[in-house]
């Protein structure tokens, strides 16, 4: 109804989120219904990201800072055409900070947000694992000085169950070893696994 669609919208207004996520949040239409009516709005096709491999080279062209902030992911890109899923198809600031970063065509795909985030963490979440697992083995290929771990461990007068979990129990300076399984566990809880 009118009321409900105006008590949205002030809601969304007051909180400052956007409106589709207050009309979902409030059971007014579900998800995957306003991503129809979006899309159809706009003349423009829906994707389930959830069936869509996006390969590395693909997800590489739009930064994760732009991507997050305006709840969009590259899908695929065919010859000089890139398809981005995005959640608000309406966003034109969006659009075109999108265009200002790749180069050729642009086609849009609508997605729901829910999926798009999950798209994000998935794809995004994985390659900065990647990285900072990278890092750390380079990180371990350096010279090591364990006199100065060492004497960091004896200046702390606590017992070593206060200090454990907090990086300090090693000084601060953790093996690559303990730094990739820390990596793991916590892209498994990202996932969820």
């Amino acid at each position: 109804t009118q009321e409900q669609l105006d008590g949205a919208q002030m809601h969304a207004e007051q909180s400052g989120q956007p409106l589709r996520r207050v009309i979902v949040q409030e059971g007014l239409m579900t998800e995957e219904a306003l991503t129809a009516l979006l899309a159809a709005q706009a003349g423009l096709a829906t994707v389930d990201l959830a069936t869509h491999l996006i390969k590395p080279e693909v997800i590489h062209v739009i930064p994760e800072a732009l991507a997050r902030r305006h709840t969009l992911i590259p899908v695929f890109k065919i010859a000089e055409t890139l398809t981005v899923a995005i959640a608000d198809p309406l966003n034109f600031l969006a659009l075109d900070e999108v265009r200002l970063k790749v180069s050729g065509d642009l086609k849009l795909v609508v997605a729901s947000e829910s999926s798009i985030r999950r798209a994000l963490d998935q794809y995004y979440g994985s390659l900065e694992t990647v990285h900072e697992v990278s890092r750390a083995i380079k990180a371990a290929e350096g010279p090591k000085k364990p006199q100065e771990t060492l004497q960091k461990k004896r200046r702390d007068p606590r017992p070593p169950e206060e200090t454990l979990g907090s990086g300090e129990e090693t000084g601060g300076d953790e093996g690559p070893l303990i730094r990739l399984v820390n990596l793991l566990v916590m892209q498994g809880v990202k996932e969820r696994a």
